[in-house]
């Protein structure tokens, strides 16, 4: 077995094994995902202005599969093209009749816009490592396009999602001080933004919330911040 990084991801190529001349192909697990929060709960953290203090995004643990090739592969869909560019992560999809296996990312893109608008699917219905078949979710209510390829390849797959939820210390005025809220999708494109500005108490810890998060701010100057994160989003 040999490890390589790829855009960011960490794949571990399982070599096929051979029993009686016919190649032994290794098991397809399908992604589990955890959600991690970092720092963690109801430990004490500090942090600077305009870091990270808080976020919350899903690690996604699995067999994955990749293009076994350096190149991009596109396929039309309908008014639209997938394509698939060397590090794109393809997880196995459980419960399905034929090998497949799904992007996490948006891939997916029509004719008439210039952002992708959904996921792709991938079937390979006689295993032999190229895949025969794609869905895109929105498309057709789903229904499967023949297509030649790409040839992939299968992986052990760890992989912390880039969608997720976050809180950025912006610093203190006076008897205040500002948290910035930001929400980034799949593809890392911020979705959603929010500044809230909170009064520290005069003494004593000051217990803030944002949604169904809670935070306890123990010190906070214009350059740190001291606090513990009680409950997450």
């Amino acid at each position: 077995m040999t490890k390589y990084w790829m855009g960011g991801l960490l794949v571990a190529t399982l070599s096929y094994g051979c029993t009686e001349g016919r190649p032994v192909k290794p098991p397809v697990a399908p992604m589990q995902q955890t959600s991690v929060s970092e720092p963690q709960l109801h430990s004490h953290s500090s942090g600077a202005v305009g870091e990270v203090i808080y976020q919350e995004y899903v690690l996604m643990q699995g067999t994955g599969a990749s293009l076994a090739t350096g190149k991009n592969f596109t396929t039309n869909v309908l008014f639209g093209e997938v394509r698939l560019l060397p590090g794109s992560l393809l997880h196995a999809k459980a419960g399905a009749d034929y090998p497949t296996y799904c992007t996490a990312a948006k891939v997916y893109t029509r004719f008439v816009d210039d952002s992708p608008s959904d996921i792709a699917c991938f079937a390979d219905d006689d295993g032999d490592g190229w895949f025969d078949r794609v869905q895109v979710p929105s498309v057709k209510f789903g229904s499967w396009t023949d297509s030649e390829g790409p040839h992939y390849q299968l992986g052990a797959v760890d992989r912390h999602s880039q969608a997720r939820q976050q809180l950025v210390y912006l610093g203190r005025t006076e008897n205040s001080v500002k948290i910035g809220y930001r929400r980034i999708d799949e593809n890392g494109d911020e979705t959603a933004s929010q500044t809230v500005e909170y009064a520290l108490a005069a003494a004593g810890a000051t217990e803030v919330g944002y949604r169904k998060l809670r935070m306890r701010i123990d010190a906070a100057t214009n350059s740190e911040i001291r606090y513990e994160i009680v409950r997450g989003f």
